[in-house]
């Protein structure tokens, strides 16, 4: 994985965000060849996460797929990486993800950033992966009139990826491998910005220490 840094607003990096690959500093080699404005997928991690993941040289692949529960329908992507598995919980009605992927699909990659801090140290490791046919029966959950950003549903997909992370030392069956660690974030977009700008939602790591 290679290092860099991202310019943009620090306190975003506590979600799962989406930025150009513009905003880079210096241009991380994996990314070399991809249009300049190629979403880069974000997470946070910690420290130990962070050297797990980047010492793990196992093939990868990411996949997209729908989840439904009772009050609503989430887009899951999760990266499978060696003994890792990392998950964004997405709004699926939210046009912007669309977006993101059409952008992937052209470049053929989805480049990643595993962003990690202790104390004022930052750290920012890059990966990229290479983009799967997309399922278009996604899409038709694309439109939904009553949906609107409420802290209930981020409390929701919060929920949501509280159940993935718990996957953690747990056999992957297809992969035929016991899996070493589970993370991820709810993924911040645009149109939630400004409910976390004003402390109505909070990140999942806030959220699981206040339960």
């Amino acid at each position: 994985m290679d290092n860099a840094t991202m310019s943009g607003n620090e306190g975003l990096f506590q979600f799962g965000t989406l930025l150009p690959l513009w905003t880079s500093k210096p241009r991380p080699e994996k990314t070399y060849g991809l249009p300049d404005g190629t979403p880069v997928l974000t997470c946070t991690v910690t420290n130990k996460e962070a050297d797990c993941l980047k010492t793990d040289h196992s093939e990868s692949s990411i996949n997209f797929e729908w989840v439904k529960t009772d009050d609503f329908i989430t887009l899951n992507i999760c990266l499978h990486l060696g003994f890792s598995r990392v998950y964004w919980v997405v709004d699926i009605c939210d046009p912007e993800i669309y977006e993101a992927i059409e952008l992937w699909k052209r470049a053929g990659q989805v480049p990643i950033a595993f962003f990690a801090r202790e104390a004022e140290a930052q750290r920012q490791f890059y990966h990229t992966v290479r983009m799967p046919p997309f399922n278009p029966k996604v899409g038709t959950f694309w439109t939904d009139p009553g949906h609107e950003p409420t802290a209930h549903r981020w409390e929701a997909m919060t929920e949501l990826l509280d159940a993935w992370r718990r996957l953690s030392g747990t056999r992957d069956v297809l992969a035929g491998t016991t899996l070493r660690q589970v993370l991820g974030n709810v993924l911040l977009t645009k149109r939630w910005e400004r409910l976390a700008r004003e402390g109505v939602v909070v990140p999942n790591s806030q959220a699981h220490r206040q339960q």
